[in-house]
């Protein structure tokens, strides 16, 4: 009979590509994976994977299995839910990650109240960019992620991953505190159009936005530095060097000398909180939805539906 053990590691196995890959993601060693697999390959007596270079990809039997180990470890998952729904009680471990800036502004004082109101609940929690946090559910690497999308560009969830939305976030301009415009309530983004600007050293949602600001107004940005974290970026606007757009959960109270103005057209984040189907009926998942909920109508926007595709910003 399959161990659900060896299942998980013939699964991470295909998904990863590699076995250090594979025992990165799983906690253990490459030598402890390849012991589940050639046990597993004995009791399903055929190859189950074959080499390709420094890869290894799995035998028609391997993908079969892997198909058959994904309903048996979610079915494991329904059943341990159930168990846990009759006993109604909010206990256990829970895995969660997070998107960095949620994680400051979201998570932590969640899971505080979690520790609270309900002590018995033991919680991990790990930094995971928001590209990733669905896939990290999707395969089981944690409970429970909180993630973000944009509103003009929603993410279509992996099947058997549930969203549930806390709210919205939207980006303002920060700017020295001499700027011409500091002191407006609102600006339009062609005000802005002579300013050196603080973009994302990767391709992110800042840098993306400028882009298109320099298409629909037929202008060259001066961009004058490069840098992904905020914090650095709002260091480099405090130092005079440019202004940029910076999310307002996590963000924290601004040093002197720069402030947050709003600007029209803006990118606006869509927060929500991620989980697989087959854990829906756990009380502590729910305990934790419940608690985020809470928080998030604090710190966060209420929920807005999926809009068109953002006007142009001009």
């Amino acid at each position: 009979m399959f161990s659900l053990d060896q299942l998980a590691s013939l699964t991470a196995v295909v998904e990863e590509g590699t076995i250090s890959a594979a025992a990165d993601r799983l906690g253990y060693t490459p030598s402890a994976i390849s012991q589940q697999l050639t046990r597993l390959e004995r009791d399903a007596g055929t190859p189950l994977m074959s080499r390709q270079g420094r890869y290894v990809v799995p035998t028609d039997s391997g993908l079969a299995l892997v198909e058959a180990a994904r309903i048996m470890i979610g079915a494991e998952e329904r059943a341990r839910a159930e168990l846990e729904r009759l006993t109604e009680t909010v206990t256990g471990r829970l895995a969660v990650a997070a998107f960095p800036s949620a994680v400051r502004g979201l998570v932590a004082d969640s899971l505080a109240t979690m520790k609270r109101r309900h002590g018995q609940v033991t919680v991990s929690v790990r930094e995971h960019g928001p590209d990733d946090a669905l896939r990290a559910v999707e395969r089981s690497e944690v409970d429970v992620a909180v993630g973000h999308d944009w509103v003009d560009d929603t993410a279509t969830p992996p099947a058997g991953v549930v969203l549930t939305h806390l709210g919205t976030d939207p980006l303002d301009v920060v700017l020295p505190l001499d700027h011409p415009l500091a002191g407006a309530s609102l600006i339009r983004p062609r005000q802005l159009a002579d300013d050196p600007w603080i973009s994302d050293a990767s391709e992110g949602t800042c840098q993306r936005w400028l882009h298109r600001f320099q298409q629909v107004n037929e202008v060259r940005l001066d961009i004058s530095a490069l840098a992904d974290e905020h914090h650095t970026q709002i260091a480099l606007i405090r130092a005079g060097l440019g202004i940029t757009l910076v999310p307002r959960l996590g963000r924290g109270v601004l040093p002197e000398g720069v402030v947050a103005v709003p600007v029209v057209g803006a990118p606006t984040r869509r927060v929500f909180v991620a989980h697989r189907g087959d854990s829906s009926r756990r009380p502590t998942i729910n305990a934790l939805i419940a608690v985020l909920l809470e928080r998030a109508a604090v710190v966060l926007e209420a929920p807005r539906r999926r809009q068109p595709a953002a006007a142009d910003p001009t």
